[in-house]
């Protein structure tokens, strides 16, 4: 074969001549070699070197693609990789557990260069998952380790020491068996002491390590909080490395989730403030973003941690960076913290730009998204004028509107929308205009037929309450005439009383004094039904000025369900009942107390006056006076001032008279025994002096506590 293999078979002057036999065997040869050079290098390539193997792939129909025998060389080689992991692996661990007792015995010598030998030992250890098993197996090394490690001093060799343990400790949670015997040989409070901790390589370690723990171990959350791991974590958020940030963060979350003492404990640390202030940098790291918008959502959860937010412009940093928010969960989170942090009682400041972002998150397609937006603004427009007036110059009525008219939409949806319009119907400066936008742009109408198709008492309540408002509307009267309110409320009335009825009847068991006096104990599916109850008769007592919505209400016996509440019902109930009665029979009553305050509870008929006269409340502060005196509400005008939690006291004479004359006041003995009854047929000239702050009637027109 040797004498064809330096022949050129292509030069013209070749002259040899060979016998067929000679060429037969030549290929044949040549065919045998090729076949065992190619079952060679499929089984055994590292017999062969790199220009045999180039030799080897020209034969390929595609040099991308293997040979039909290396494929089926391939089950071949995964079983020889197998056995020599698998030789490897055996070789390990026989190594590990020869030197696991020496190491731990090399750990507790007192020369720090011998404990770092044998702590970087132990490190190099736990990279590979056989000898880190035999590490996990010795419980008594893993115990020396964490001595170790809980000893270090501050000195540059004590710091090795800690990244090494803090690193072989990192490694050793990322096995189920790890976790567990870390938990039980007490290393959780090791791990927590490191945080902080020099080398910030180490804190890193550590924090990652509790990350492990808490991810899949039971018990490590209650093990790294009575460690007073919150109070070290908390701290690290000043911190600027993003994917620790991140990994801090998502602890934080898992410790305070459904936990009220942790969410305390990161207000005490200030977290709420190191939180937002990473938020002001603008980071873009999506995970980042991701496990911050879970944290703020659980601390946002907890009073005192809103409150905070609140005050340090979290409302105002998180809605503005809304609009940047690409991940549909992150930007979720944060929308679900906007709606925690919008009912705090801190007066946080809001713009036209953050409600027109908020307006807009009412026209998605996700029905979420809605009814969180939703439920932020009915929280901004509760007992906030401005905000009102705020989000009615956003042209916020005709936006809610428009997403309360849209097919298929969630009740809970709704009764956020609805509750946004009636917190903006009323009490304050704008609350006629809104009225009348609402019904401008067929509101009313949608709202009718929600009162007449829902069957939901979570969207019922609100829906009644917001037809009350609009009921002040003698314009709209007609309307609610022609829609049948009237026949719908007062089935709604007959339906709530049964229903507390039975609430009670349920709650009674043996006692025979019981009394319903718990708002929760005339709750039903979330709803007070007392506040439905006094809205449907407030509706009933401003509807019945007009002469046929009187007579369909006579014709409905609804008036003798009406006396029976008088005798059996609470005081609020008693008083709205009242009112109706007066408006059925034209009259107007105040009644008095000890001291002559007159109580009334037609809200909506002097909300409507006051309006007239420009009063609108603005702030809340405590009254200087006389002891025992509720909070006042001032008002924007100056000539007006309230006390008694929202009473007002009206000094111009020319708004006195004004108010006798469109109210057409009478006086009335109270129910309650209580109070002092101040008897006359007369009209009262509201300018009487009938208490002892001065010449001037106060109305008052919310709860009082006398």
């Amino acid at each position: 074969m040797e004498q064809f293999d330096e022949v050129d078979f292509m030069d013209p002057n070749f002259t040899m001549k060979f016998s067929e036999d000679d060429v037969w065997h030549a290929i044949n040869t040549k065919v045998d070699q090729t076949r065992s050079d190619r079952i060679r290098r499929a089984l055994f390539p590292e017999t062969l070197n790199q220009s045999e193997i180039n030799n080897i792939l020209h034969l390929r129909i595609h040099p991308e693609v293997p040979s039909a025998l290396e494929q089926l060389s391939q089950p071949a080689q995964d079983l020889k990789f197998a056995i020599e992991e698998l030789l490897e692996y055996v070789h390990d661990v026989e190594l590990a557990t020869k030197i696991a007792s020496e190491v731990t015995n090399l750990l507790k010598n007192e020369d720090l260069e011998v404990v770092r030998n044998a702590a970087e030992l132990v490190l190099d250890l736990s990279y590979s998952e056989a000898p880190a098993q035999v590490v996990i197996g010795h419980p008594h090394l893993l115990a020396t380790l964490e001595m170790v490690l809980d000893k270090a001093g501050g000195s540059k060799m004590e710091e090795q020491i800690k990244k090494a343990g803090a690193g072989a400790m990192l490694n050793l949670t990322k096995y189920e068996k790890g976790r567990y015997v870390i938990f039980e040989s007490g290393g959780i409070p090791y791990l927590v002491k490191l945080l902080g901790a020099q080398p910030l390589t180490v804190t890193f370690y550590a924090t990652q390590s509790l990350h492990n723990l808490l991810q899949y171990l039971e018990g490590a959350k209650a093990a790294i909080i009575s460690a007073g791991g919150i109070q070290r974590m908390v701290p690290l958020l000043q911190l600027k490395d993003i994917k620790f940030l991140a990994m801090l963060m998502d602890c934080l979350q898992m410790l305070c989730f459904k936990a009220s003492e942790s969410k305390l404990a990161v207000r005490n640390c200030k977290g709420p403030k190191h939180i937002l202030a990473i938020l002001k940098r603008n980071p873009s790291d999506k995970k980042l973003l991701f496990t911050m918008s879970r944290l703020l959502k659980v601390l946002s959860t907890c009073v005192y941690n809103k409150e905070d937010m609140a005050d340090q412009g979290g409302f105002y940093l998180i809605a503005k960076r809304l609009p940047q928010m690409r991940e549909e969960s992150t930007f979720k989170n944060f929308l679900t913290t906007l709606r925690n942090i919008s009912d705090a009682k801190a007066n946080f400041y809001i713009d036209h730009e953050i409600l027109d972002i908020i307006l807009k998150q009412l026209e998605s397609s996700n029905e979420t998204v809605v009814q969180i937006s939703a439920g932020i603004l009915g929280n901004l427009t509760s007992e906030r004028p401005s905000k009102k007036v705020a989000v009615f110059e956003c042209n916020g009525v005709e936006v809610i509107l428009r997403a309360l008219d849209h097919p298929n939409r969630l009740g809970t949806t709704q009764m956020a929308l609805i509750l946004t319009l009636r917190h903006m119907s009323a009490r304050h400066r704008l609350g006629r205009d809104i009225r009348a936008e609402i019904r401008k742009l067929g509101g009313l109408n949608l709202i009718m037929h929600i009162l007449l198709t829902s069957t939901d008492w979570v969207v019922l309540s609100p829906t009644i309450g917001l037809i009350r408002n609009l009921a002040n509307m003698t314009q709209n009267h007609k309307d609610m005439e022609d829609f049948m309110v009237v026949v719908r409320l007062c089935n709604l009335l007959s339906h709530t009383v049964n229903a507390l009825a039975l609430l009670k009847e349920n709650k009674r068991e043996d006692d025979d004094d019981y009394h319903i006096k718990n708002p929760k104990d005339s709750e039903l599916d979330g709803v007070d039904l007392h506040d439905i109850l006094i809205d449907c008769i407030g509706t009933l007592a401003l509807l019945v000025h007009r002469p046929s919505l009187k007579t369909q209400i006579e014709g409905l016996e609804i008036l003798e369900l009406l006396r029976e509440l008088e005798d059996r019902e609470d005081e609020d109930v008693k008083m709205v009942v009242d009112e109706f009665f007066n408006a059925y029979n034209d009259t107007y009553t105040f009644s008095y107390d000890s001291h002559g305050r007159t109580l009334s509870r037609d809200s909506q008929m002097i909300d409507d006056k006051l309006d007239d006269l420009g009063y609108e409340i603005v702030d809340d502060k405590e009254f200087v006076g006389q002891p025992g005196e509720a909070p006042e509400a001032v008002y924007e005008n100056t000539s007006a001032f309230s006390t008694l939690n929202r009473s007002i006291v009206v000094t111009d004479p020319n708004d006195r008279a004004y108010l006798n004359d469109s109210l057409r006041v009478q006086t009335a003995p109270s129910r309650s025994s209580s109070y002092q009854s101040i008897t006359s047929s007369a009209t009262m000239d509201m300018s009487q002096s009938r208490n002892y702050y001065g010449s001037n009637r106060k109305i008052v027109y919310e709860d009082n506590e006398l």
